[in-house]
C-alpha cells in the first residue's frame, strides 16, 4: 500500500515581542538596522508580535528587483493596529532613487505566486541607507522595483518560502588508474564560481557542462542517482541524498571503472513533488465532569472537526542532470592555475580535447573543418594522404605554443 507523508504547514517565526497599549520601538536581532515604531494606543489589548526576516539579496542578479529583505509582521492573536505603524529597514543598494521604489505587501499568510502581492500605497522616505514607510496593517513587506512589479513579486515569493537560486555542478579527480573521486555540490549562485575555483585548486576537473542552474529550498533533501559504465564503491543510503543547508552542500563518491574505457554517465538530482491540501482533523475534547449521581451516564468527550492545510509528498521529479566524462581528465593539466590568472593569455583548446573531437569526425568532415579554420587547401592536400590525417590537421591548426601548460579549459 502506497503511503503519503503529511507535514502540517507552519510559518517559521524568528522572534517574539510583547506589545501593549503603550508606545514601543522594536529592533529585531535578525535585522538590527530595522525598526518597528508602534504608537501609543495602536493596540487596545496586550499581545505578542511575531517577526520573521527572509533574506532576499540572493534574488538580485545583474539588476536589483528587491532592495530590502522581506519583513513578516503578525500579531499572535491576529489583531491589527488601529493607528499607522512606522516601519524602517536597511536597503541593499543605494543606486536607485526613491521614485523607483514600491512597497510590496502580501495579502496571504503564505504567498504562493506574484498574484498574492499588491502595491502598498504609502509615503516612502530614505535616510542614509535605510527606508521607512507607514504600515496600516501587519503583513509581509518588501521593497521592490516600480518598473518591474511582476519580477519583484516573484522574487519576494521565493525568498519568503526560503528558496534560493543555486548552481549545481560535478567535478572529478583522478586518484589511480581505475579510481576517481566525484564531487557533487549545490552552491548558492553568488558563491558558485568561488566554490568551483576551490575544487580546481584541489586537483578536480570540471565537466563539459560546468554547472546547471537550480532553485532549491533551505533544508531541502534531494536524492542523488548515478548512471553510467562505472560503479560506486561506498554508496550508502545516507549518501544517496544531499541536503541544501549552510554547513556542507556537497557529497563525495568514489568511482571504480573495471572497463578499459573511462567512466561516462550522468549525475541526476531528484526532488520530492508536493502539493498543499486541506486536511480534516478531528480532535477529541474532554468536558469538565459534573458531580452528580448520573455522572456515569454522561459522555464528557466532544469531537471537534477542524480543517488544516498540509503538504503532501506525492512523487519525485528530476531537478538537474549533469553529464560526467572521465575522458575530460588530463593528467598533464596544471589545475593549480586559475582560469582568471593573468598568465593565461592563450585562449585555445588543449590538444587532448581536439584529438577527441577528431575521433568524432570523418576525414571528409575534418577536411571541411580545416578549410573553415582558414588552413589553406594546399597545406591540407599535403597531409591528406597521411594515415593520421585528422590528428595532423589539428596539429597544423594548433601547433605547440609557449606557456600552453598554463591554459585551463
Amino acid at each position: 500500500m502506497k503511503t503519503a507523508k503529511f507535514v502540517i504547514l507552519s510559518q517559521f517565526r524568528q522572534e517574539e515581542f510583547d506589545v501593549t497599549h503603550e508606545a514601543v520601538k522594536i529592533i529585531p536581532q535578525s535585522e538590527s538596522s530595522a525598526e518597528i515604531n508602534i504608537p501609543e494606543g495602536a493596540f487596545k489589548s496586550p499581545g505578542k508580535l511575531l517577526l520573521n526576516v527572509a533574506d532576499t539579496n540572493d534574488w538580485n542578479g545583474e539588476e536589483n528587483v528587491l532592495f530590502t529583505n522581506a519583513l513578516d509582521l503578525t500579531m499572535q492573536n491576529n489583531d491589527q493596529p488601529s493607528k499607522p505603524v512606522n516601519v524602517k529597514f536597511q536597503l541593499h543598494s543605494l543606486t536607485v532613487s526613491v521614485d523607483d521604489f514600491i512597497i510590496l505587501a502580501s495579502h496571504k499568510d503564505i504567498p504562493a505566486s506574484e498574484e498574492d502581492w499588491e502595491i502598498c500605497s504609502t509615503n516612502i522616505k530614505i535616510e542614509g541607507n535605510t527606508i521607512s514607510f507607514s504600515a496600516e496593517h501587519f503583513t509581509i513587506f518588501a521593497v521592490g522595483q516600480k518598473k518591474n512589479f511582476k519580477k519583484s513579486a516573484e522574487s519576494a515569493t521565493m525568498a519568503v518560502l526560503h528558496y534560493r537560486p543555486t548552481e549545481i555542478f560535478a567535478c572529478l579527480k583522478n586518484e589511480t588508474d581505475s579510481k576517481l573521486t566525484l564531487i557533487v555540490e549545490i552552491a548558492k549562485r553568488s558563491c558558485g564560481k568561488k566554490r568551483r575555483k576551490y575544487w580546481r585548486q584541489n586537483g578536480f576537473r570540471l565537466q563539459t557542462i560546468e554547472y546547471r542552474d537550480g532553485i532549491v529550498q533551505d533544508g531541502e533533501r534531494l536524492k542523488i542517482s548515478l548512471e553510467g559504465n562505472f560503479q560506486i564503491d561506498t554508496l550508502r543510503s545516507s549518501k544517496e541524498h544531499i541536503i541544501f543547508n549552510k554547513k556542507r552542500n556537497y557529497r563525495t563518491f568514489h568511482i571504480i571503472s573495471d572497463q578499459h574505457e573511462p567512466p561516462i554517465g550522468d549525475v541526476i538530482l531528484f526532488r520530492s513533488t508536493k502539493k498543499i491540501v486541506e486536511q480534516l482533523v478531528v480532535d477529541t475534547l474532554q468536558n469538565k465532569p459534573k458531580m452528580s449521581f448520573c455522572q456515569c451516564l454522561c459522555n464528557n468527550a466532544v469531537e471537534v472537526a477542524t480543517s488544516r492545510k498540509a503538504v503532501i509528498e506525492n512523487g519525485i521529479e528530476e531537478l538537474v542532470r549533469l553529464p560526467i566524462d572521465g575522458q575530460l581528465f588530463d593528467e598533464n593539466q596544471d589545475v593549480s592555475v586559475d582560469i582568471d590568472d593573468p598568465q593565461c593569455t592563450i585562449p585555445v583548446l588543449r590538444k587532448s580535447s581536439l584529438f577527441r573531437l577528431a575521433k568524432q569526425l570523418s576525414e571528409d568532415e575534418c577536411y571541411k573543418l580545416g578549410v573553415e579554420l582558414h588552413i589553406s587547401e594546399k597545406k591540407l592536400s599535403s597531409i591528406e594522404s597521411t594515415p593520421a590525417f585528422k590528428t595532423a590537421m589539428f596539429e597544423m591548426w594548433r601547433p605547440t605554443r609557449p606557456n600552453e601548460t598554463l591554459v585551463f579549459n
